[in-house]
């Protein structure tokens, strides 16, 4: 298991992750990205909603993607927001 799928999945984050639902509406269009980020550097939400929106009109990169992308990781799609646009 990628350490990112544990961290999502194999920690408390899963009580979270499990209840989207209850926090956010449904979008019918991409809005999360996962980004890898320096030790100690905290990214902010311009910096975050930059790296989605090139995502979205450039495709794939190593510093925006999304679970999709990360093909050892598998728990997103028994666990994560499948047939829902995240």
């Amino acid at each position: 298991m990628a350490r990112l799928e544990w961290f999502v999945w194999g920690t408390i984050h899963e009580q979270f992750y499990a209840r989207w639902a209850d926090w956010f509406e449904l979008q019918d269009h991409q809005h999360g990205v996962i980004l890898w980020v320096l030790d100690r550097h905290h990214t902010t939400l311009e910096e975050a909603l930059f790296r989605l929106d090139r995502r979205l009109s450039l495709g794939t990169s190593q510093d925006s993607f999304d679970w999709s992308d990360l093909h050892e990781a598998a728990l997103w799609r028994d666990k994560g927001c499948s047939g829902v646009p995240a």
